[in-house]
């Protein structure tokens, strides 16, 4: 009776394992920083300081393909989560959105902005508070099965910007005090089972 309770019990876990898991091809991954929102923390007690200094902060990821055949997309956002050391309560991981998939033909751009970050956590039932968030946009490209080799890279490339916050009442900003572009590197995933 034990030895059977056992062997369900791993059946189960190894069910659980396979639903929460999705087969990929060979393919190239992107991990392009965002910053969204609004950081209204003060400095009160350098050299401690807050994740980002007062202001508006705004992110664009734009991807485009440069190959001559439609790429697919897979697209996932994960959330930064302060790490916090021998903290009470501890350190509090986010896990990132499902996949969602997009197909980007030839010489198309498309781009990720602050709005659409938001919608896809929104749309994930990813809970986040407050007015400013960070992390990534998680990008995967490849060609569909029947084109053989499946790897395809993508052009990625950040746009960040940040303005400083009005000192009236009404709020706002003060119009852009900082751009920033940033090409995103890429790297090779191998074909293979990972985590949804």
């Amino acid at each position: 009776m034990k030895t059977t309770i056992q062997a369900l019990l791993l059946l189960s876990a190894s069910l659980t394992t396979s639903l929460a898991q999705t087969a990929l091809p060979a393919r190239s991954s992107y991990a392009a920083k965002f910053v969204c929102g609004v950081s209204n923390i003060p400095t009160q007690n350098p050299p401690s300081e807050p994740a980002v200094k007062r202001g508006n902060y705004a992110t664009t990821v734009n991807i485009h393909n440069p190959n001559n055949r439609d790429v697919i997309l897979e697209k996932r956002i994960s959330l930064g989560a302060p790490e916090r050391y021998q903290s009470t309560p501890p350190t509090t991981l986010i896990a990132p959105t499902k996949r969602l998939i997009d197909t980007l033909p030839s010489d198309y751009t498309m781009y990720v902005d602050c709005a659409e970050i938001v919608n896809l956590l929104k749309h994930n039932g990813t809970v986040f508070s407050g007015t400013f968030i960070e992390g990534y946009v998680l990008i995967e490209s490849f060609y569909a099965a029947s084109f053989g080799s499946p790897d395809a890279e993508v052009d990625v490339v950040t746009v960040t910007t940040t303005a400083q916050l009005a000192s009236t009442a009404g709020g706002g900003d003060n119009g852009v005090n900082s751009h920033e572009v940033t090409p995103v590197a890429v790297r090779k995933l191998a074909a293979g089972t990972w985590p949804n």
